[in-house]
């Protein structure tokens, strides 16, 4: 959104490639309304995570790149979603995917995927830089507050502390 605050769409692009496209599967997000309203020639999408849970999810990304073809949300749901009525008639309850095959042929005749085995070996190695930084005191402050609280004292021998799991810690 901030893009096309930033005036973005008052100009028309040759070409946009929006990184992570899967987070515009949301036809109803301000994200995805922001992505639609950049004006380009030429469209790619990537994204390194899987694109489709749900096969409505995938619309808003279709009808991004090709707004010609993939025009309606409801045909398309319609044409691909398995659901019922829930009651009382007001909502969509989700109970799979239809015309499957149809579905992945359609996408296969759009969309290049490469798997994580094909690309690593065009991948360099990582390599990890460390640096350490002297925290100023109003900064240290919190952290050592942290670290005194992810200690637990266990049982009655208060002279063995059990640090807490990491993910608690990153949680924090």
């Amino acid at each position: 959104r901030l893009w096309v605050d930033l005036g973005l769409k008052k100009r028309r692009w040759n070409h946009i490639i929006a990184d992570e496209v899967h987070r515009a599967k949301n036809r109803k997000a301000k994200q995805t309304k922001a992505l639609k309203q950049i004006k380009t020639k030429f469209k790619t999408g990537m994204s390194g995570t899987p694109i489709i849970n749900r096969p409505d999810e995938i619309w808003s990304i279709m009808n991004w790149m090709w707004p010609k073809l993939y025009t309606s949300y409801w045909r398309f749901y319609e044409r691909y979603v398995d659901y019922e009525i829930g009651y009382p008639g007001q909502y969509h309850i989700y109970k799979g995917v239809k015309n499957i095959y149809e579905l992945k042929a359609e996408l296969d005749s759009f969309m290049t995927r490469r798997t994580k085995g094909e690309v690593l070996p065009d991948l360099p190695e990582k390599y990890y830089t460390e640096r350490r930084i002297k925290l100023k005191p109003e900064q240290k402050r919190p952290y050592e507050q942290m670290r005194k609280d992810m200690i637990a004292w266990v049982g009655s021998n208060e002279s063995q502390p059990l640090v807490a799991s990491v993910v608690v810690s990153q949680l924090m």
